[in-house]
C-alpha cells in the first residue's frame, strides 16, 4: 500500500504534443531522460524510507526510544504503566491530534511496538494524570476537564474497556476548580481519586478525596484543610484498607507550604496527619509504600533558601519521620516521580537546570539505597527543557516517559512532545534507545501507528558528583 502511495504521488505526467522539429526531439529527449532519473531516484529512496520506518523484522524496533507527537505541537506524559500483556501504557494530553487539547492513551505492545492509541476530549483543554490498568483488564484515566462538568476545571474520570473505547465518563466538581492527581482501584471494585476542590472544603483549595463504584457513580467524599491551598498530589492505598495521601499544606505546618501527609480509614474519614519542612516552600508530588513504612519524594527550600532541590522523607507507618536526604545543586530541581527499585532502593526523577547554562531544564534521575545515600545521577536533554514524568522499572532497567523539547517553561511545559526512553540499571541510555535517535526526522504513516514521529535529537548526558546533601 505504501509502495504504491509512493508510486502514485510520483509518476510523471507526459502527455503527448505534436512535433517540432529536431531540436525540440533533442531537448524533449533530455526532459524525458532527467525526468525518468529523479523517478528513479525518488522510488529507490522511497523504498530506503519505507525499510526504515518499517523493517521487515518488527523485532528491529524493540529500541524504546520514541518521540510521540507533531513538531511544534504541545504534548505532555503523565503516567506510565506496564500492562498485563507484558506492554505498556503511557497517558497525558495532546495538542497534536483530537479535538483540541485532549487526554491522550498510547498502548504499546512488549517490544515496544505502537498498537494503538486513543484521544478523549471537547474543544477546550483535557489533561489525564494518573492511569491504571483495572481488575477486568481495561483502563481508568483521572485528571482534569475544560470541556465539561460544572464549573471552570472539574475532575474527570474516564473508563475504558482493554482496547480503549470508552464505557463511561464521569466529571465532578462545583463551579470552581478540581483536579485529580491520584487514582487507585479498591478492594471492592470501586476506585478512589484524589486531588483538590475550590468547589467544597474549608479554603482556598483543599485535599480531595473521592470514592466512586465500577461505574462512576459517587459513593463518598472527603475534603481536608484549612483557609489557604491545600493539595493532594498522590494516592497510595495500604494494607488495612485505608489511604495515604501526600501533597502540600499552606494551611498547617511550620512555613509557607509544607509536606503534608495524611492518613485516612478506607471510608475517608481522617486518621492522622502529618506536616514536614521548615519556613519557605516544601512540598510531596510522589509517595510509595515500603515493608518498613512510606517513602515522599518531593522538593524543599530547607538547604537552599533561593532554589529547590530534590527531597526524599522516610517515615514509619505512623508517618513518623525516619530520615530525609536532598539532592540538588545550585539552581532549582523538581521531583516528579518516584519509584522503590527491586534492590530495595529509589529512584527519583524529573528536572534540573543546574548544570545548563542556558536556563533550560534538563531531564535529571537520581538513584540511592535503602538509606537514601545516593548511589548516581544522570541528566539527559534536547534543545529546550525536558523533563521526566513517570519511571518504571523492567528487568533490563529503567524506562521513563516525560517532555522533550519544550520550548516554554511557566507556568507549565508546553510546546514539547511525548518521550519515552530506556536506560540499564545504572542510568546509562542503552544500545538499543540510540539507535532510533539517530534517524532523521520522518513521520510513520503505515497503520502501525499513524502519528508516531522519530526525530533526531542532540542528546547530552551530563553527571556531577555534586549532587548529595
Amino acid at each position: 500500500m505504501i509502495r504504491n502511495y509512493f508510486l502514485l504521488n510520483l509518476s510523471p505526467v507526459c502527455p503527448r504534443r505534436p512535433q517540432r522539429g529536431l531540436s525540440h526531439k533533442l531537448k524533449s529527449m533530455k526532459l524525458r531522460d532527467i525526468s525518468q532519473i529523479i523517478l528513479i531516484l525518488l522510488f529507490i529512496l522511497s523504498l530506503l524510507l519505507i525499510d526504515e520506518i518499517i523493517p521487515a523484522n518488527p523485532r528491529s524496533m524493540v529500541n524504546f526510544n520514541h518521540i510521540f507527537g507533531r513538531e511544534f505541537s504541545d504534548d505532555n506524559a503523565q503516567a506510565l504503566i506496564q500492562t498485563e500483556d507484558g506492554g505498556y501504557a503511557i497517558a497525558g494530553f495532546t495538542w497534536s491530534y483530537g479535538i483540541g487539547g485532549d487526554m491522550w492513551l498510547i498502548k504499546m505492545n512488549s517490544q515496544g511496538i505502537p498498537e494503538w492509541n486513543r484521544t478523549f476530549g471537547g474543544g477546550q483543554k483535557d489533561i489525564a494524570r494518573v492511569l491504571l490498568q483495572t481488575s477486568d483488564a481495561g483502563y481508568v484515566l483521572a485528571g482534569s476537564t475544560w470541556s465539561y462538568g460544572a464549573g471552570m476545571n472539574d475532575l474527570w474520570v474516564v473508563k475504558l474497556d482493554n482496547l480503549g473505547n470508552i464505557q463511561w465518563q464521569k466529571s465532578f466538581g462545583g463551579l470552581g476548580e478540581e483536579n485529580a492527581f491520584g487514582l487507585v482501584e479498591d478492594l471492592i471494585g470501586g476506585f478512589v481519586v484524589s486531588g483538590y476542590t475550590s468547589s467544597y472544603g474549608a479554603g482556598d483549595r483543599d485535599m480531595w478525596l473521592i470514592r466512586i463504584d465500577s461505574y462512576g457513580n459517587l459513593d463518598w467524599t472527603q475534603t481536608f484543610g484549612g483557609e489557604n491551598e491545600d493539595v493532594a498530589t498522590s494516592l497510595i492505598q495500604i494494607n488495612d484498607g485505608g489511604y495515604i495521601l501526600a501533597g502540600y499544606t499552606s494551611s498547617f505546618g511550620a512555613g509557607d507550604k509544607d509536606l503534608w501527609l495524611v492518613k485516612t480509614s478506607p471510608s475517608g474519614d481522617l486518621e492522622w496527619n502529618k506536616t514536614f519542612g521548615g519556613e519557605g516552600r516544601d512540598q510531596a508530588t510522589a509517595i510509595v509504600q515500603t515493608p518498613t513504612g512510606y517513602a515522599i519524594a518531593g522538593e524543599t527550600r530547607l538547604y537552599n533558601d533561593q532554589y529547590r532541590d530534590f527531597w526524599l522523607v522516610k517515615t514509619d507507618f505512623g508517618g513518623n519521620k525516619q530520615w530525609s536526604e536532598t539532592y540538588g545543586g545550585t539552581e532549582r530541581e523538581w521531583v516528579e516521580t518516584l519509584i522503590h527499585t527491586d534492590d530495595h532502593g529509589f529512584l527519583l526523577a524529573g528536572f534540573s537546570t543546574t548544570l545548563d547554562n542556558t536556563g533550560y531544564s534538563n531531564i535529571f534521575i537520581v538513584k540511592t539505597n535503602v538509606k537514601g545515600e545516593m548511589e548516581w545521577t544522570e541528566q539527559y536533554g534536547g534543545q529546550y527543557h525536558d523533563v521526566a514524568s513517570a519511571v518504571i522499572e523492567t528487568d533490563k532497567g529503567f524506562l521513563f516517559t516525560g517532555i522533550i523539547d519544550a520550548p516554554k517553561f511557566l507556568p507549565y511545559y508546553s510546546g514539547g512532545n511525548i518521550w519515552l526512553f530506556r536506560t540499564d540499571k545504572n542510568g546509562k541510555l542503552t544500545n538499543e534507545s540510540y539507535t532510533s535517535v539517530n534517524l532523521p526526522e520522518l513521520v510513520l504513516v503505515a497503520s502501525l501507528f499513524p502519528f508516531l514521529v522519530l526525530k533526531h535529537l542532540n542528546l547530552r548526558n551530563k553527571n556531577k558528583s555534586i549532587f548529595r546533601d
